[in-house]
């Protein structure tokens, strides 16, 4: 792959080194429409469970378990650590089945504009996330105005309609 700043990047020295940990059953390493790489990465989940019972983890669901993307991160970070910034990995996304015959054919090349096609949009998806905020403001204010809450601490802005005065009037 070429680089706007002319330099070469080989995607499969990346995806190799990602599949340096033995939890990762395979990789691959695309670009977006905004020139940013991402990584699809699949777990191989023989060595999982054996991470698993060495270090007495019970854990169903550890594939989407913070931890899991922990480990994932790490070795996203490590990767990115030898690279200039047009050649880091922006983002990542732990697939649950692996590559489909279409996707990674037996014999031959990795289709790679057929597994963006396929996936980028979930990593567009996944990359903001707007805040999650446990109640609405209107229930914050209920909270404030009820006597119950009278002793905790706590407190709202609220926002005039007035416009306020300047100090040069």
């Amino acid at each position: 792959m070429n680089l706007k700043n002319g330099k070469t990047l080989n995607l499969v020295d990346l995806e190799n080194e990602l599949n340096e940990n033995e939890l990762f059953e395979d990789s691959v390493v695309l670009e977006n429409d905004n020139e940013e790489l991402f990584a699809l990465i699949t777990p191989n989940k023989k060595q999982i469970e054996k991470y698993l019972k060495e270090n007495k983890i019970d854990e169903k669901d550890f594939l989407k378990s913070p931890k899991f993307k922990e480990i994932v991160e790490k070795q996203v970070d490590k990767l990115n650590k030898k690279l200039d910034e047009k050649q880091k990995i922006k983002n990542f996304k732990i697939l649950e089945t692996p590559l489909d015959e279409n996707e990674k054919p037996m014999k031959g090349e990795l289709k790679r504009e057929k597994i963006k096609e396929n996936h980028l949009k979930d990593l567009k998806e996944k990359k903001i996330k707007a805040p999650e905020f446990e109640c609405s403001t209107k229930n914050i204010l209920e909270l404030s105005e009820s006597k119950e809450n009278k002793d905790k601490d706590s407190f709202i802005v609220l926002k005039e309609n007035k416009p306020k005065k300047s100090f040069m009037e």
